[in-house]
């Protein structure tokens, strides 16, 4: 805890008493004292239920194009926006293709979504390609309400054909989101080598931020990334501002281990950042995991979200789960919290997939979020577990189900309908019970909407819920099962 000596020793720290009567300047060194002397964050300044991500079953929300397409390699490094002028999703993206005849090259796509889920290319995709370069990759974009270009976009242009060991940060800005001007380079021109960006944000104070990992020499090579920042009050003023410091971020994450962090996302999420990176687990496998700090140079790891630890061996695959982006949205749930990732194997398949995935994440005190929605329910059937968002429990102290549906008006079954709840220990697709940990019924009322929500006590790491129609005559409609978790 800060005291008031603590503060009164800082502001007799100032050399001189004009600067103490400066209330800009005092308010700067109390901030100071504040941070320095909270140096961990506790449960009450992140309000997180857990760090867990709740995957959607219907992962990948956005696939490679079709073969001979611009994108039918891979798509990765996701950046998605919620547009609440459009009032709707908004990603640009990574895209490369098979036979491109320059190795790794890759340029920008776009596609919308009105709920984050079902996802519409841009026809006109590639949307961008910087001309200068040989990849456009890694696009970063903000939308600000005012100007003539709101879009403001960082994206990572590099030379190399094979190892791109040239390159450099890049501005460009538009009125649309689709032409894009280019302003130049952001990154000193006396360090072209290769930047690997994933945090762009601005501040309360309408300053614009980078982080992004400079050189990536020591990829593969040490346990360590070194972190560099760059800002600017002036998006078009060329380059930024670099900071003097570098961080890097391992041991202090995980301790002496074969980890080294990659891949940071971080964003504003009340008065810290919340951000998302990938460690190099014995330098193959990445899982993804949460981190928030007052400022992007103290920061804290807070937990794992996705488990590819849990599910896949070790030297099976090249890479799980990385090059995260958090967004929030709304929904008729409230507040909709969510994080895209690229997937370069897929553990429910055991399959490469390189695409884009989808998860709710568990932020807020008590979150809410569909985990079933089925139209309908044929008579007498019932769903599959595959059908069903898991619902992660570590550091839940709640959970509620509450499920909506239409009956039939010649349904006759009460109970029309039996809900399941199948436990699992490690989030594994084949790793779910198959007895129930527990059940419910939702009684009958033929013609009509109903609404039940049911209070649960459980102990399991993860749950999956089956929906029963027990009427052998009818069919049930707009069968929905929302989770709430606190």
């Amino acid at each position: 805890m800060v005291t008031l000596t603590d503060l009164k020793e800082a502001l007799k720290a100032l050399n001189t008493p004009s600067d103490v009567t400066n209330p800009t300047e005092m308010t700067t060194i109390m901030r100071e004292v504040l941070e320095e002397h909270t140096p961990i964050l506790s449960p009450d300044d992140i309000p997180i239920v857990t760090p867990k991500a709740a995957r959607y079953h219907g992962n990948p929300v956005m696939s490679r194009g079709a073969a001979g397409e611009w994108d039918d390699l891979r798509v990765d490094n996701p950046w998605v926006i919620y547009d609440t002028e459009s009032r709707n999703y908004k990603m640009w993206y990574s895209g490369q293709a098979f036979a491109d005849p320059a190795p790794r090259r890759q340029r920008i796509g776009y596609a919308t979504s009105p709920d984050g889920i079902t996802w519409t290319k841009d026809a006109g995709n590639p949307i961008f390609d910087d001309p200068d370069w040989l990849s456009t990759a890694t696009p970063m974009v903000i939308k600000r309400g005012e100007g003539a270009n709101p879009y403001k976009m960082i994206y990572e242009a590099t030379s190399g054909p094979t190892d791109p060991r040239l390159g450099a940060l890049r501005a460009a800005e538009s009125a649309n989101g689709l032409n894009w001007t280019i302003l130049g380079t952001i990154t000193p021109t006396s360090l072209i080598g290769p930047w690997d960006p994933r945090s762009f944000w601005r501040d309360r104070d309408g300053v614009y931020h980078v982080t992004a990992t400079y050189p990536r020499s020591v990829f593969r090579t040490t346990r360590l990334s070194t972190f560099r920042h760059l800002q600017t009050s002036d998006f078009s003023s060329l380059p930024w501002t670099l900071d003097e410091k570098e961080i890097s971020l391992g041991y202090e994450l995980y301790g002496d281990c074969e980890r080294r962090v990659d891949d940071m996302h971080l964003t504003p999420f009340g008065r810290y950042l919340l951000g998302f990176f990938s460690p190099f687990i014995d330098y193959d496998i990445h899982s993804l995991e949460m981190v928030a700090g007052f400022s992007w140079d103290r920061l804290q790891w807070i937990g794992n979200s996705i488990y590819p630890s849990e599910e896949i061996a070790i030297g099976s695959n090249t890479f799980s789960y990385h090059e995260a982006c958090y967004v929030a949205g709304p929904s008729v749930y409230g507040a909709d919290y969510r994080v895209y990732y690229f997937q370069e194997y897929n553990p429910a398949t055991g399959t490469v997939s390189l695409d884009i995935n989808m998860a709710y994440l568990m932020l807020g005190r008590k979150r809410a979020y569909p985990v079933l929605e089925e139209t309908p329910i044929a008579l007498g059937a019932t769903t599959v577990l595959g059908d069903c968002t898991e619902i992660p429990l570590e550091n839940v102290d709640s959970l509620a189900l509450k499920i909506e549906a239409t009956y039939a008006a010649g349904a006759t079954a009460d109970p029309g309908i039996e809900v399941h709840l199948r436990a699992c220990d490690t989030g594994r697709a084949g790793d779910y019970d198959s007895e129930d940990l527990t059940n419910f019924f939702v009684a009958l009322n033929a013609g009509n909407t109903v609404r039940k929500t049911e209070y649960l006590n459980v102990n399991a790491n993860f749950l999956r819920v089956l929906v029963e129609n027990l009427d052998g005559g009818q069919a049930i409609t707009d069968v929905t099962v929302v989770a709430v978790v606190g």
